[in-house]
């Protein structure tokens, strides 16, 4: 009798073997029928239509099972608006792990106000007897909401409010300036004091808002805090470092080229890599997140356009949006800063404005090495054009932003809450 072998040219497909490999060596059984006495043709091609014929339809039934099957693209969500009473437009800026959110709204006239969300999306506007304007950036998990005073384009001083304490000033001398760029949940802040002289100084504040000035170099900034009070650092000289304490850690400076927008408490760090032309504009970005232990991993491009990193939790979740390349210029004053941008870490807050505004913008979220556009895990989005962008993401995974919503006047963005369905909910 003849071996029993494969067919070279079947065998060659690893999908078709890897589907059917019974129907396959029966086949290539079969055609070696030929060498066997008392076999009659046509019997054998019966058999061998037959064989290939259920062999085509197993294929076709495995291929039809595989793209009928749901496939896990990352966590799903359900989405919800964030509703101001009086306003049209919601922005919301960051979420606590209690699910409370900090933002602002805006309406057809210009009229501006500053609300705290509930877990359940009621508004509860935020209002201050102050001279200048206030703008609030995040909240911690003590219902601490970080913000500053500022006329026109100057800082007059940063502040920490609650619906318990109010208003509250981090100290710093009387003929400085400061500002509060980040604060952990322990109410600790991380900023910038510019002496009379005008030179700035990386500056820590603990809970009590008392002062800290960090003087490892003549020119300093203090970006982020996390929830272990390490402070991420940068120097005119282009150095970064980490300060613990009386402790600071200098990075490596070669690996560090990118503007920090998060860092979580593993000291794993999100943000924006910027790259100019020989002219000094600055003309694409890239996503990316960094730590000591593995280095520099970029982002993947989402439809081949630019993408910003905003925000990261302690599971490594990443959040940010995407924007076409090159679609229109910065602001003149970045394009004499491409430097100060790679190396001196410019805040979220200025970035926001530094390209393309958000129309073309698509949210995203990033884990494991996968990117996904945020819109893609709603269940039903159905009441959404886009979600335009990803602002903030707490440790349940809860996700703030904005977006284009049906419903919201052309021109204004609408607010919005994305909750994880757990699997308990999904049976």
């Amino acid at each position: 009798m003849a071996p029993i072998r494969f067919d070279k040219k079947i065998g060659a497909c690893p999908y078709f073997l890897g589907a059917c490999p019974y129907f396959l060596v029966r086949l290539s059984f079969q055609l070696d029928c030929d060498t066997l006495p008392g076999v009659e043709t046509t019997a054998k091609r019966k058999r061998l239509y037959l064989s290939l014929s259920l062999a085509v339809a197993l294929v076709l039934l495995v291929a039809l099972l595989f793209l009928l099957a749901p496939r896990t693209i990352g966590p799903r969500y359900t989405i919800r608006r964030l509703v101001a009473p009086g306003f049209v437009s919601t922005q919301p800026q960051s979420i606590n792990d209690l699910g409370e959110v900090i933002g602002w709204a805006n309406n057809l006239n210009g009229g501006e106000g500053f609300f705290i969300w509930d877990r359940d999306g009621k508004a509860t506007e935020i209002v201050l007897d102050v001279e200048g304007k206030p703008w609030f950036s995040k909240i911690n998990n003590k219902g601490q909401a970080l913000g500053e005073i500022s006329s026109g384009t100057r800082t007059l001083y940063p502040f920490i409010w609650s619906a318990s304490e109010g208003l509250r000033k981090p100290s710093f001398g009387a003929n400085e300036t400061a500002r509060a760029l980040d604060m952990n949940d322990r109410g600790e802040l991380a900023g910038i004091t510019w002496s009379a002289s005008k030179i700035p100084h990386a500056t820590l504040w603990n809970s009590n808002l008392e002062a800290t000035l960090l003087t490892d170099a003549t020119s300093s900034w203090a970006w982020q805090i996390n929830n272990r009070g390490t402070a991420f650092c940068s120097a005119y000289d282009r150095s970064r470092f980490l300060a613990r304490g009386s402790e600071s850690i200098y990075l490596k400076r070669s690996e560090m080229r990118f503007s920090v927008e998060d860092m979580n408490d593993a000291e794993l760090f999100v943000g924006t890599s910027y790259k100019g032309n020989p002219a000094g504009r600055i003309v694409s970005s890239s996503a990316c997140v960094w730590s000591a232990t593995r280095g520099m991993e970029f982002l993947e491009q989402l439809n081949g356009f630019e993408t910003e990193g905003a925000a990261i939790n302690n599971k490594g979740q990443v959040v940010g949006w995407t924007q076409p390349a090159q679609a229109s210029p910065p602001p003149r004053w970045v394009e004499t800063m491409l430097d100060a941008v790679s190396n001196l870490n410019l805040t979220g807050h200025d970035l926001e404005d530094l390209f393309r505004g958000g129309r073309e913008s698509t949210a995203f979220f990033w884990e494991d090495g996968k990117m996904t556009p945020l819109i893609d895990l709603v269940e039903d989005p159905s009441e959404w054009i886009s979600l335009v962008r990803a602002k903030d993401i707490n440790e349940a995974g809860e996700i703030v932003g904005y977006g284009i919503h049906r419903e919201v006047t052309t021109g204004f963005m609408a607010g919005f809450v994305l909750t994880p369905i757990k699997e308990s909910d999904e049976d």
